[in-house]
């Protein structure tokens, strides 16, 4: 799985707002564009590339090949930080990470499987490895 884009115009971003003081309505979904069954985020957060790294390994673990599993967000954003035993000023730090900004009501994955009982085992896995509140949400046919 690709962790970081392979170009940006700009190798460095500022962070933008504050994600905690967004308050935004959470989507209700009527309907997935791609499988069965979603995970959606239920409150505005910044998931890194590692979490989203481990919640593709869980799942395919899990599916193996009795189904087809997508990611729906990508780390676009990089996070920049200083060493430890360095003084103010001299710049900004190097790239530390890359994170996705998710804002409330995001479907981050989804999967297509005949067994529903796997998928929703694995979607559940797969919420353990993201910090913030989740639901698993089924396709209306």
């Amino acid at each position: 799985m690709k962790t970081r884009p392979n170009q940006l115009k700009f190798s460095k971003q500022q962070k933008g707002k504050s994600f905690n003081r967004i308050l935004s309505k959470v989507r209700l979904l009527k309907n997935l564009s791609f499988g069965y069954y979603g995970l959606q985020i239920l409150t505005p957060i910044r998931i890194s590339s590692i979490q989203l790294e481990r919640v593709y390994m869980v799942v395919n673990k899990l599916i193996k090949r009795s189904g087809r599993f997508q990611l729906l967000v990508f780390p676009h954003t990089p996070l920049t930080k200083k060493p430890t035993a360095i003084r103010m000023g001299k710049g900004k730090g190097a790239v530390d990470s890359w994170i996705a900004k998710v804002a409330a009501g995001t479907v981050v994955c989804s999967i297509l499987t005949r067994y529903s009982s796997l998928a929703v085992r694995a979607l559940y896995k797969a919420s353990t490895k993201i910090a913030c509140k989740t639901r698993i949400i089924k396709r209306i046919k």
